[in-house]
């Protein structure tokens, strides 16, 4: 439960668990923490030699890999690898998730793969990396990793390079200047209970879904699209709210319309 729900360690010295168990079960002994993690590193240990089995007989192998932030602002690096076994069939496995303390440079990001890679017995299989457009991950492929001169090395990631393009495109002037309306007005409601609120209300008064406007995430340019799309849907819902007065007290909210 711990392992698939993704639990904190300390969840078995959770006073509501040791109270539900005492209830339902008093004979049952909960383990400790320590206990716990000794049984989840076991069930490491036992997957990766399994997994070793499985990647020591892939001739070659491609990479792909990304650098991420959590919510508490600490950096990771993920490798994930893709190898064809016997029966052509394609595999794909997790392998790391590493925290990055230092600067994601080149060589930094270059060396945490080296590594990474080295101690699954990986390094010298790997024929294509496929990463996002950040100078740091192609400047450390490019200039660092060695490989044939017929084998492309470095894979930039086709996503990655569309939503670049779409960026490029949104910062044009005209639409720019709609988008950042749009978000103006969005951000408004996303920021006042009270208009929200009145906006459910004039939703429920004629006839419109019951939805929450939606804010453009620069990470997704689909989001873009579906923030003007929701808008649209509730235009009057919107436009009802921003033209009372009672609700309404900023007149740039109230220009917009």
């Amino acid at each position: 439960m711990i392992a698939v729900d993704m639990l904190p360690l300390s969840f078995v010295e959770g006073p509501g668990l040791l109270q539900f168990l005492h209830t339902v079960c008093p004979d049952y002994t909960v383990p400790s923490r320590t206990v716990i993690r000794d049984r989840l590193q076991g069930l490491y240990d036992a997957v990766r030699n399994k997994l070793l089995l499985t990647l020591n007989k892939f001739p070659h192998v491609a990479i792909t890999t990304d650098g991420w932030s959590s919510r508490s602002n600490c950096s990771f690096v993920t490798i994930t690898v893709h190898g064809v076994d016997e029966q052509w069939n394609l595999c794909s496995f997790t392998l790391d998730t590493l925290e990055m303390l230092e600067n994601h440079t080149a060589t930094n990001t270059y060396n945490y793969l080296v590594k990474a890679l080295n101690n699954w017995n990986l390094y010298e299989k790997v024929i294509a990396v496929v990463h996002d457009n950040a100078r740091y991950i192609v400047a450390a492929i490019r200039d660092n990793w060695k490989s044939d001169d017929d084998i492309e090395m470095s894979v930039r990631c086709s996503c990655h390079s569309l939503q670049c393009s779409v960026e490029t495109a949104l910062k044009e002037c005209h639409l720019k200047d709609c988008l950042q309306k749009v978000s103006a007005i969005v951000g408004h409601f996303k920021h006042s209970n009270k208009a929200t609120t009145a906006l459910e209300n004039a939703q429920k008064k004629i006839n419109l879904p019951i939805h929450r406007l939606i804010s453009h995430s620069p990470t997704r340019w689909n989001s873009a699209y579906e923030m003007v799309e929701r808008l649209v849907e509730q235009r009057d819902a919107v436009e009802s709210v921003l033209l009372d007065k009672e609700i309404t007290t900023t007149e740039k909210m109230k220009n917009y319309y």
